[in-house]
């Protein structure tokens, strides 16, 4: 799966990441995956209501596991 970020560069492109390559996801990727605002998993890893861990530059990293949780606990 690509997920989709950022702004048009001059040329025109998106840059996307292919998250099926890593075992952990972004905070971002993990919002856009769940349908919430990345303030919310932000939220949710600070209130440790879901797994995860920050890199040593201080972004969030959710392991892909805990966002199957996620998606199966929405069905």
């Amino acid at each position: 799966m690509q997920v989709w970020y950022g702004k048009p560069k001059r040329g025109g492109n998106i840059d996307a990441v292919d998250t099926e390559a890593r075992d952990d996801l972004s905070a971002l990727e993990t919002a856009r995956l769940t349908g919430v605002d990345k303030s919310t998993v932000v939220r949710w890893l600070q209130e440790n209501k879901i797994a995860g861990w920050r890199t040593p530059g201080g972004h969030w990293r959710v392991p892909r596991t805990e966002v199957a949780r996620l998606l199966n606990s929405k069905d």
